[in-house]
C-alpha cells in the first residue's frame, strides 16, 4: 500500500475492518470509522493485478530464431512424416495399388 493507515495502540479491544467491493474499491475501518479508502489497482505498489506483460528492454530473439507460426510447424511436420514414412509396398497380393 502506498500509504498504510496508522493503527491505533491504546489499552481498548478495537475492530479492523476490510471491506472489498467488485469494482476493486476498499475501505479499511476501526472501529467503524473509515481510516483509508481507494483502489486495489491503484492504491498499492505493487499493484494486487499486474499487467499481463511486462517488458523486458534489454530482452533479443536469439541468433538461431525461427519465426514461423503454429500452423507452418504443423504443417513441415506433417511434410516430414509423409516424406519419411511414405514407401512403396511391393506387395503382389494387394488389392489395392500403391
Amino acid at each position: 500500500m502506498t500509504t498504510p493507515p496508522a493503527g491505533i495502540f491504546d489499552e481498548l479491544t478495537n475492530i479492523y475492518t476490510l471491506i472489498v467491493k467488485p469494482d476493486l474499491s476498499f475501505k479499511i475501518l476501526v472501529n467503524l470509522v473509515v481510516l483509508r479508502s481507494g483502489n486495489l489497482l491503484y492504491d498499492f505498489e505493487p499493484p494486487i493485478n499486474p499487467p499481463k506483460e511486462i517488458d523486458d528492454p534489454t530482452d533479443k530473439k536469439p541468433s538461431d530464431w525461427v519465426d514461423l507460426s503454429k500452423y507452418d510447424f504443423f504443417f513441415f511436420d506433417l511434410v516430414v512424416i509423409f516424406l519419411t514414412h511414405n514407401k512403396k509396398i511391393n506387395d503382389q497380393n494387394s488389392r489395392y495399388e500403391c
